[in-house]
């Protein structure tokens, strides 16, 4: 391979990852990546009799509970994130502890609220398993990492509406974990809850063009 020729394949290479990182980009809805900066305001079902422990953790909310519920985290005016008008999905990433394995007829609940300026709460997710995905709200997908499930849901219209004013903020969320297999108690972290664009900012997409025009004119120069 000629040297221009490796040339013009590694700069398409690092314009294409330009793009897959920018179209990656999440919003933490409290400013952090992890959760690991807020507890529960309240705690619902299974997380308050008995009494769940949740431990703020370096990777995440960890919940100790016996039975499936939910617990309502309330986002003090510090922590609100003015969210990026071209966010437009939610992601919700948690790990299973116990039980160590998942099997084939299972099925885990996880559904998330988000309550911000446009509605008092909009429901994203819903049952995930090892063989598919179950949404409550829209569309939505589900990826798998051995006991850790990443599930990506599309905004509601009210709450996307909100969102490109360029002035919304979530002000809460629940997140809940209703399991359908093993036995109790249930170790679960709630690794990340973020905010995100499906598609490259305008921004990445000119330089991503701008790179693929210099790259056409070395090639005409070079011929």
């Amino acid at each position: 391979m000629k040297l221009h020729t490796k040339w013009i394949a590694t700069a398409l290479a690092v314009a294409g990852g330009l793009a897959v990182v920018s179209s990656a980009q999440a919003q933490p809805v409290t400013g952090d990546a992890n959760l690991d900066n807020i507890l529960p305001a309240a705690v619902y079902d299974g997380w308050n009799s008995p009494l769940a422990t949740i431990t703020s953790t370096p990777n995440g909310l960890n919940v100790f509970a016996f039975a499936g519920g939910s617990g309502y985290f309330y986002i003090p005016p510090t922590l609100q994130q003015i969210i990026n008008p071209a966010d437009n999905q939610v992601s919700l990433t948690m790990t299973v502890s116990t039980p160590a394995t998942w099997t084939s007829t299972a099925w885990i609940g996880a559904p998330v609220l988000l309550t911000d300026s446009a509605e008092t709460g909009t429901s994203y997710g819903g049952y995930v398993g090892e063989f598919g995905f179950f949404p409550n709200s829209g569309s939505g997908t589900a990826t798998y990492n051995g006991n850790t499930v990443t599930v990506t849901c599309p905004l509601d219209p009210a709450q996307l509406a909100a969102v490109q004013t360029g002035t919304d903020a979530i002000t809460g969320f629940n997140l809940e974990f209703y399991p359908a297999f093993g036995a109790s108690p249930y170790n679960v972290t709630f690794d990340s809850l973020v905010l995100s664009s499906s598609v490259p900012e305008p921004s990445t997409l000119a330089l991503v063009g701008s790179g693929v025009a210099g790259l056409l004119a070395f090639c005409r120069r070079n011929k």
